[in-house]
């Protein structure tokens, strides 16, 4: 099971703003994406998303004409031992629209359960991440190996309140 999403977007001129000035003369472009979820297995999923931008003047270098590509593939390998700890993993690959790639591995460690846990707050993902990047651009042999650690964290209230904080590190 899964889902699948298409959307159309375009970005024309921002008002009060002439081609040429600040960003508004890279707004002129129409995005297609396609994206979605296949769920293969209880533990396995991929991740899809596809944008094509594309330029909608031709006659002047405004806009953007590219495709960007995110493949993400996830596997759950459950709560480790006896403990609360869930570890899940995941391996990103993206193809951006500046003609660059990179692959990624993350082990995400979700602590939700050892946390906030009452009638007012309830803690859904307090996820740390240790994360290696291996980044390259295309066509020469320019590449950087990178270490981070992300956090990802998500804290349902009352009334359907929620409350979402992510910090990225490379």
């Amino acid at each position: 099971n899964g889902y699948v999403d298409l959307q159309y977007r375009w970005y024309g001129e921002t008002e009060g703003q002439e081609k040429g000035e600040g960003w508004a003369g890279e707004t002129n472009y129409s995005r297609t994406q396609l994206q979605g979820k296949i769920n293969m297995t209880e533990k396995q999923a991929l991740e899809y998303r596809i944008r094509n931008y594309n330029s909608t003047t031709s006659h002047e270098a405004t806009g953007k004409s590219k495709t960007d590509t995110r493949l993400r593939y996830f596997y759950n390998h459950g709560n480790l031992g006896d403990s609360k700890v869930n570890l899940t993993s995941r391996v990103h690959y993206q193809d951006d629209v500046s003609n660059a790639q990179h692959i990624q591995y993350q082990a995400r460690f979700n602590f939700a359960d050892y946390l906030f846990n009452n009638d007012f707050v309830k803690t859904t993902e307090f996820t740390i991440a240790p994360k290696y990047k291996y980044y390259w651009a295309s066509n020469n042999d320019n590449y950087q190996n990178r270490l981070g650690i992300d956090l990802y964290t998500m804290h349902q209230f009352p009334l359907g309140f929620s409350f979402e904080f992510n910090l990225y590190g490379d």
